[in-house]
């Protein structure tokens, strides 16, 4: 199969390394917020953040040649932050083929909005399958090799199956679900629920105690409240029990940006000096906000995420707000 991945960040380079390991054309297409590693690649076939060495078969394109990275392909895969998926996606229209497949590994809403992300693309290419490609993989270790299961979830069976098929190769499997909805909840709010535990993290660097027992109760609080938000959204709450819900915040709260985010917040640092201070792309950031918008629209209760959001955008004490929220009063429906 061609393969043409929008985006150069981590994630696209390792799905380009993966997909050439397993025999496919692949090209990357590179953002214009991608310019220095795009340098980087071109210079010494090194991706800068992966850590890795872009094969040598694996095609690089700057955002003026788009049509060249595009020309045959089977697939299309969307590997961009969030905030930057409306007009990557846009820029991408006039060069997908008649029978292109879109993979979106992109995870969260359409910022400001609370729309899902693959309602758009669907609106803005029709005829064009959208499969959601999410679960717990962090891209180095898709990079190199270790065992990795991911999700595909679609509407439409058969491009979720071609998806899986492409992705299962080697130490990667993919599953197929036709929970989409399900699927993009906790791809997103397990973004806004590392940001929450990894506060617990810094706060234990700075009082010098561990606090085991109060990410346990977020945790375990988070996923009831990401289950509440699948249903309202039309999902199965029984989804975010497995590798998109579950899976993706165990690997987010072990080794993720958010988690690591969660962890500067925690120490006492300002949310934004923090956001600044990592330098890459924390997706939870905005998720958070839409989050609370959808748990407003839906009229359900989301008290870790609220928490979160009262935190990193309403100046509340990380410690203080933790303890508020385990000492609140107990919920008439714990469902």
């Amino acid at each position: 199969m061609k393969v043409a991945i929008i985006g150069a960040g981590a994630m696209a380079g390792a799905l380009a390394i993966h997909f050439h390991r397993s025999g496919h054309a692949v090209a990357i297409c590179a953002t214009k917020f991608d310019a220095h590693i795009l340098e980087a690649i071109r210079t010494d076939r090194k991706h800068p953040t992966l850590g890795h060495w872009i094969p040598d078969g694996v095609d690089v394109h700057d955002y003026r040649h788009w049509s060249r990275g595009f020309r045959r392909a089977d697939i299309a895969v969307l590997a961009v932050p969030s905030v930057g998926a409306l007009s990557s996606v846009t820029a991408a229209l006039e060069h997908l083929g008649r029978s292109t497949i879109w993979a979106v590994a992109t995870k969260g809403w359409v910022a400001g909005s609370g729309r899902p992300m693959s309602e758009f693309i669907e609106e803005v290419s029709p005829g064009h399958p959208v499969v959601m490609l999410v679960g717990p993989s962090l891209a180095r270790e898709i990079a190199g090799g270790t065992p990795t299961a991911l999700v595909c979830a679609s509407k439409d069976p058969v491009a979720a199956a071609a998806v899986a098929a492409l992705i299962t190769s080697g130490p990667l499997r993919g599953f197929v679900t036709d929970d989409i909805a399900g699927v993009e909840v906790g791809a997103a709010v397990k973004n806004v629920l590392a940001i929450a535990i990894g506060m617990c993290d810094g706060l234990e660097e700075v009082k010098g105690r561990s606090m085991t027992n109060t990410k346990g109760a977020l945790f375990s609080r988070g996923l009831m409240e990401m289950g509440r938000l699948a249903v309202a959204l039309g999902g199965r709450q029984e989804t975010v029990l497995g590798l998109t819900g579950a899976g993706d915040l165990f690997l987010t709260v072990a080794g993720g940006r958010n988690g690591r985010f969660g962890r500067l917040v925690g120490t006492g640092l300002d949310p934004i000096r923090a956001f600044e201070q990592m330098g890459t792309t924390v997706e939870g950031f905005d998720n958070t906000r839409e989050a609370v918008l959808l748990a407003k629209r839906h009229r359900i209760r989301m008290p870790v995420v609220e928490m979160t959001h009262g935190v990193l955008f309403g100046g509340a004490d990380p410690e203080q707000a933790i303890l508020e929220l385990v000492l609140s009063p107990l919920e008439p429906d714990p469902k």
